[in-house]
């Protein structure tokens, strides 16, 4: 069973995001924030990271700096969820190797269909 971590200060998006990947059949864990989804991802590396990029104690940004720092985590799949959706948000997304953007609010669907191409069927 594919493994996705799901990072995001809002519990309504963790759930609606939570939600449709169990449903599709992933195995998924969630964390509220970027010093919580570091820790998850040491204890336990996913297949794929669903992370937002504003969030409390530590961005979306600074996380993908740390994993791709680290040769154990500089391959993971990430795809980055951000309100903001102006040109250098998405260029510092792109420098960091963020494997896709996509901005809020987001479809569901697309964001499953996404997950799908990334790293396939659970």
């Amino acid at each position: 069973m594919k493994k996705i971590l799901i990072v995001d200060d809002e519990a309504h998006i963790l759930n609606i995001i939570k939600f449709n990947l169990k449903k599709r059949g992933y195995d998924i864990t969630i964390a509220s924030n970027g010093e919580e989804a570091i820790e998850k991802i040491k204890g336990n590396i996913p297949d794929l990271l669903i992370i937002d990029v504003m969030m409390p104690k530590m961005s979306g940004y600074d996380v993908c700096r740390i994993l791709k720092e680290d040769e154990k985590y500089k391959d993971m799949p990430i795809i980055m969820l951000s309100a903001k959706s102006q040109l250098e948000d998405i260029e510092v997304a792109k420098e960091l190797g963020i494997t896709k953007y996509l901005t809020k609010p987001f479809s569901p669907m697309m964001l499953m269909k996404k997950v799908v191409e990334i790293i396939g069927e659970a």
